[in-house]
């Protein structure tokens, strides 16, 4: 465990936004180095001072939502900043709140149509500049603002289990509406198969994207499925947009076993 001292004098050596990490030693180099834990890095990039790069159009955009103009934010801040535009405006899917889909503005101040919840730092980062010979803890200690991301709603599923999910063989029945999209993507031995195990749904359900990907993606994002005018939308519970890592819980809230299911279990000799 390294000490408070050896880690402080570590944080200064910090290179934010590119994952980088150097570390000077000041007596011997022979001796240990020590590096901050993944948690105590992102502390770090929340509580450091950034300065907006020129001609910033995040920046122009806060200046006007704001009405405030700053030479230095804090990471945390401006995330926060956007959470409280992105919930006051509603620019989300209400079936799907991790999901933000930007306005004209805020599509030009971040350079995308829509994006996850998750994505919201690194593109903020895109437009920032770390400013030197700072200390972050007393940033952290001076801000309001002790948070970390923005949260993300736990996203529903169907009683499909991952016990279920990660035994290959099972095989489930997937809700009408969405079957009578993917259908169109089997072969055609499988033309009229009702069942159909967990990887070939997810297959199926990427086949009908891949066809379909000059009108359900922007460019600057295709991790974001934007099913808004496609009936897929509608099969998957009446979303408007998706990102990549919702697909298998997306999925599993259209599903359910084909057969009764006995999961493995021990007993005693």
């Amino acid at each position: 465990m390294m000490s408070k001292a050896a880690f402080n004098h570590s944080l200064n050596r910090v290179e934010l936004g590119v994952g980088s990490y150097m570390h000077h030693s000041s007596q011997n180099q022979s001796q240990t180095q020590h590096y901050p834990s993944p948690k105590e890095l992102n502390m770090v990039t929340l509580y450091s001072r950034y300065r907006f790069k020129p001609k910033s159009k995040l920046k122009e955009y806060l200046d006007i939502k704001t009405n405030i103009k700053r030479s230095y934010y804090l990471l945390v801040e401006i995330m926060e900043k956007i959470k409280v535009i992105v919930r006051s405006e509603k620019l989300y899917d209400p079936k799907n709140p991790s999901i933000i889909m930007c306005d004209p503005n805020l599509e030009t101040a971040l350079n995308v149509k829509d994006l996850h919840v998750t994505e919201v730092r690194h593109q903020i980062l895109k437009h920032l500049t770390l400013v030197r010979h700072q200390n972050w803890q007393l940033n952290y200690n001076s801000c309001f603002i002790k948070r970390g991301d923005i949260s993300i709603p736990p996203a529903k599923t169907s009683n499909v289990t991952t016990a279920q999910v990660s035994n290959k063989d099972v095989k489930y029945v997937v809700k009408p509406l969405l079957m009578g999209l993917l259908r169109s993507e089997c072969d055609e031995k499988d033309r009229t198969k009702a069942a159909f195990t967990f990887d070939e749904v997810i297959s199926l359900l990427f086949k009908y994207l891949l066809r379909r990907r000059g009108t359900l993606f922007d460019s600057r994002n295709i991790k974001v499925a934007r099913v808004h005018l496609d009936p897929l939308g509608r099969a998957l519970g009446g979303i408007v947009r998706f990102h990549r890592c919702q697909a298998e819980n997306l999925l599993k809230a259209q599903m359910s076993p084909a057969y009764p299911v006995f999961l493995p279990y021990s007993t005693a000799e």
